[in-house]
């Protein structure tokens, strides 16, 4: 803090709202305050100079809102831009600084600085020189005492020539140090380009743009900025309530107007007086955030098919919005999703347009207003047709082959089932086999028994009669005589004697 003051070097004033004031990152910790926003003042150069003179430095004024816990409280930090800048982002994390840099370079372009405003103090304190500040403020020379009154502007003319670039901001910005840009023997020449006391060549331009890869033309010129007319939603359904019974739906792809309208910086080699442009906000989309720029027109344009377009048609009274991939496909047209990742494919599957735009540029602001660009064309952007053509491709090859497979599929089930059913078959069939096997075999066994059986009785017959013939049947001179075989009854014993003869 300087001597003669309470608060730091180049600060005015810091007021405190329902905040207890912290000079530390514990303190600040301490209290578990959550950033709701920022509010940002700020003082362009010529302004300043046609006020209080050519070495005079901008004013700036950001007022930091907390949550508190107990209700909204707030930091208000006014004083000389550099170190007002510098305080309020003493504590903040880098998606917040990223939030406070997009309204702090907006509050610039705007270059509102309201004096009456007790906290903006239009008189100067005599603040010595700090080592802290950049050399291309000169702050040493910034004493009251410098300021006679022979060099008080009388004319805002005699400063109207004093330009400003956002080479100055970017340096404050980004913390970028200048001997990584320029070598040594250039430094007080790159010192008042940043000064605005040099006019900047595009030359130089080019040269500082390489060293740091922006581009050139984001140090030369505040970027043009243009209001964003629409918003609209890749993956769901967006839902109005205005009246209760009249809801207000816009489906996914087509573009609504906003309840609250927002600016964006447009590429300054896009720009013209006919650019249009409308942001994706969906959430689970990977282009939420994106902005599509076009170029106002009448009708459909004859390069449109298959490229993101913003695409109109006169629909239910009313001219119905869409942004998406345009494509004929025979005597038809329709919009699909350039989100591959939505589950919504097609937004419009029939649509008869009496206007198709193509995009020009589809980006993400951010990267805008962080000096920037993420495509000067859309030589990447229009490759989402492509992107999108391959994926319907593969979807239907995939489809093809799904259905083939399951065809396939369908098809062994069912041979499946039929081998099931012939081996069913199959074993039924081998068991009524088996059982004519069975009854075959006892059959035959049967037969083969019955054979055997009458085969032994003829021999027992034979036998038999052959015996009666031997000892039957014998003449008194002991000669044999022939007979025939008589028949004996069944019942008929031989002698034991014989008997065990035979045997």
């Amino acid at each position: 803090m300087s001597k003669d003051s309470k608060f730091p070097t180049g600060i005015e004033f810091i007021n405190y709202k329902k905040v207890k004031p912290f000079w530390t990152k514990r303190e600040y910790q301490y209290q578990q305050l959550v950033i709701n926003g920022f509010a940002v003042q700020r003082e362009t150069l010529p302004d300043a100079q046609y006020k209080r003179g050519k070495e005079a430095i901008p004013k700036a004024r950001i007022d930091i809102y907390y949550d508190t816990g107990k209700g909204i409280g707030s930091k208000k930090i006014n004083g000389y831009e550099i170190f007002v800048y510098k305080e309020a982002i003493e504590f903040l994390d880098p998606g917040e600084k990223t939030e406070l840099d997009k309204q702090w370079k907006q509050a610039y372009v705007s270059g509102y600085f309201n004096y009456d405003d007790p906290y903006c103090k239009e008189d100067l304190f005599s603040y010595k020189s700090s080592s802290s500040l950049p050399p291309w403020f000169y702050f040493g020379r910034a004493y009251k005492k410098d300021y006679p009154s022979t060099g008080k502007a009388t004319e805002k003319k005699d400063w109207s020539y004093k330009k400003d670039y956002p080479l100055r901001d970017l340096f404050l910005t980004q913390k970028i140090d200048a001997k990584e840009v320029v070598e040594k023997k250039d430094l007080s020449t790159f010192y008042k380009h940043i000064r605005g006391d040099l006019e900047l060549t595009k030359r130089k331009a080019l040269e500082y743009g390489a060293a740091i890869n922006v581009a050139p033309q984001s140090l030369m010129f505040e970027p043009t900025r243009i209001i964003i007319w629409g918003n609209v939603n890749l993956t769901h359904n967006v839902t109005f309530s205005k009246e209760p019974n009249f809801p207000e739906i816009h489906t996914t792809g087509s573009i609504y107007f906003p309840k609250k309208f927002e600016t964006v910086i447009v590429p300054s080699d896009l720009y013209r007086v006919d650019v249009k442009a409308v942001k994706v906000k969906s959430k689970e989309s990977i282009y939420d955030g994106f902005v599509a720029y076009y170029y106002e027109t009448d009708k459909v344009s004859d390069s449109a098919n298959n490229k993101l377009c913003l695409v109109r048609e006169w629909k239910n009274k009313n001219h119905a919005f869409y942004l998406g991939i345009y494509q004929i496909y025979g005597t038809k047209k329709r919009v699909l999703n350039p989100d591959p990742t939505s589950e919504n494919k097609i937004i419009a599957a029939d649509v008869d347009p009496d206007l198709v735009a193509p995009i020009i540029s589809f980006t993400k602001p951010d990267a805008l207003e962080a000096d920037k660009m993420l495509s000067k064309n859309l030589r990447d952007t229009q490759k989402l047709g492509t992107l999108i053509r391959e994926e319907e491709k593969n979807r239907i090859k995939l489809d093809h082959h799904r259905k083939l497979i399951l065809s396939a599929a369908d098809k062994v089930y069912k041979a499946r089932q039929d081998t099931d059913k012939n081996y069913k078959k199959s074993e039924e069939i081998l068991k009524d086999l088996s059982k004519k096997q069975e009854r075959f075999d006892a059959d035959l066994q049967n037969l083969l028994a019955k054979f055997h059986y009458k085969e032994e009785k003829k021999e027992a017959d034979k036998d038999k009669a052959n015996l009666f013939s031997k000892y039957l049947f014998k003449n008194k001179e002991g000669k044999e005589y022939h007979f025939e075989p008589i028949e004996l009854p069944d019942d008929y014993e031989l002698p034991k004697e014989k008997e065990n003869k035979i045997a």
